[in-house]
């Protein structure tokens, strides 16, 4: 998920640290506390032990957006990378629907987002570079809700079109040279981007109407 590529992103900048091809960074010091080491030298040993699960790994992820919050520049710009990477992700979904001239919401779910505006602000600057009208706003419901609620929609909106189809071919039958008051009847597109992040690129979907 989200915070499993947040954590290996910053395992990767420390080892790049450590060896001289990075800065130095507090993600070293943080990582050896997490993983319990002396030494970044150690790291490795730690992180492929057969006792340390993803979950732990991804736990990490958590101390990465504190040490952002510090002011760490190599924490900053993986939070930062992530909201890039997000928004281009988001992007191809809205070329794909052509949404580009169109103003609709863009939602966001995940664990990613605890980091706030370092993730937020480069996926809202890469969203604007083709949807000038879109916006970005917390969901209104957590995706338990959502997903019922969505559920539900689904369900009376087939029932709805049963109903409108059985009403178009009772029309058809009764007044063959007439139009039907439903010939003109379609389906309008969803006007929220719900961005998730759960692999190790960002992933996207779409509200259904």
């Amino acid at each position: 998920g989200s915070a499993s590529w947040i954590a290996r992103r910053a395992l990767q900048t420390v080892a790049q640290a450590r060896d001289g091809r990075g800065p130095e960074t507090a993600l070293t010091a943080t990582a050896c506390e997490y993983f319990q080491v002396a030494t970044a030298d150690d790291l490795s040993t730690a992180i492929y032990a057969p006792t340390v699960t993803n979950d732990r790994i991804a736990g990490f992820s958590k101390y990465v957006i504190e040490t952002a919050t510090a002011g760490d520049p190599a924490a900053i710009d993986i939070l930062r990378e992530a909201g890039r990477e997000l928004g281009k992700a988001a992007k191809t979904v809205i070329r794909k629907l052509k949404m580009e001239q169109e103003r609709f919401q863009v939602a966001f779910v995940g664990g990613v987002f605890a980091a706030g505006e370092f993730v937020i602000e480069p996926l809202r600057e890469e969203i604007a570079r083709v949807a000038k009208k879109a916006f970005i706003a917390a969901p209104r419901f957590s995706p338990t809700v959502a997903a019922g609620r969505l559920a539900q929609r689904h369900r009376s909106s087939r029932s709805r079109k049963q109903n409108q189809d059985e009403t178009k071919d009772a029309g058809r039958r009764n007044h063959p040279h007439e139009t039907s008051p439903f010939s003109n009847h379609r389906l309008t597109r969803s006007k929220l981007l719900l961005l998730e992040f759960p692999g190790d690129l960002p992933c996207q979907g779409i509200e259904p109407p």
